[in-house]
């Protein structure tokens, strides 16, 4: 992973998955950031 544990903007992660068309949609980007923490978060049980 070139960025782990570093803050990337919505900007640099939409113009580099989506290219310059994809620049405005933050909140798909939200949503699935959100769906993809879900999946890989532990479960609410496990947590400490």
């Amino acid at each position: 992973m070139r960025h782990a544990g570093r803050v990337i903007t919505h900007g640099k992660i939409l113009r580099a998955v989506g290219g310059p068309p994809h620049l405005h949609d933050t909140q798909y980007l939200r949503v699935y950031v959100k769906a993809l923490r879900q999946k890989l978060e532990a479960p609410p049980a496990l947590r400490r």
